[in-house]
């Protein structure tokens, strides 16, 4: 809608403002240390990231409000690729342990392998950026009845009751001092997209510093 449309470019402009600011101080590396070029180069490609991440998560919203989505069906090892999702995320993780709890029999989907990649990443960033950086996070893999059951949970700063619908709506971030700030968009995308898979997602928690729970359901292949 036009609300979000508008914040989405609100959010573009000022990432690209502050890389102009960047590329401004560059003119000028003749003057700087080494030490503040790095500075620098490490702002740029974080500014980077962000914008690419937006820019990303607005295609797939787009995508995913087709009336007719363009998915890439195959059968999917969601034990592979849970895996392939703690090692793209890696980067980010610092000190927080990751472990993935799954049977060791294959768990298939016949699922768009790209799309639901993307969602285990953002419920693993979204993860990483509400806990300590001593933090633990869980991914349990499970099998009920003919639906594959993925949960993904931390010991962080949980979600309040009345947060737990609303931070799936566009740009709806938790109010925490000591997380990052973000975008707003990962959890927004996440549920499009399951949805468009035939699936679910939900956030639970017990409340204030008792972690959150984000699970996700899409059918099993047989």
């Amino acid at each position: 809608d036009f609300e979000a449309s508008a914040e989405a470019a609100h959010e573009l402009r000022n990432t690209m403002s502050s890389m102009a600011a960047v590329a401004g101080a560059l003119r000028f590396t003749g003057n700087l240390p080494a030490a503040k070029l790095a500075q620098l180069a490490d702002s740029t490609e974080r500014q980077l990231a962000v914008a690419k991440r937006l820019t990303d998560d607005l295609m797939h919203a787009a995508s995913a409000q087709r009336a007719t989505p363009d998915l890439a069906l195959e059968p999917v090892a969601l034990q592979s690729l849970l895996r392939e999702a703690v090692e793209l995320v890696g980067n980010l993780r610092e000190e927080r342990r990751i472990d993935v709890l799954a049977p060791p029999a294959p768990i298939v989907s016949h699922t768009d392998r790209g799309r639901l990649m993307q969602v285990a990443t953002n419920l693993l960033r979204n993860a990483i950026k509400f806990t300590a950086s001593d933090g633990r996070i869980w991914l349990r893999l499970t099998v009920e009845g003919s639906t594959a059951v993925v949960r993904v949970e931390d010991n962080g700063i949980g979600i309040a009751a009345d947060m737990l619908e609303r931070i799936f709506d566009a740009f709806t971030q938790v109010e925490e001092s000591t997380a990052s700030t973000g975008i707003g968009m990962g959890l927004t995308v996440a549920r499009q997209t399951m949805r468009m898979l035939g699936g679910s997602i939900q956030a639970s928690s017990d409340g204030r510093d008792k972690g959150a729970v984000f699970t996700v359901r899409l059918p099993v292949q047989r």
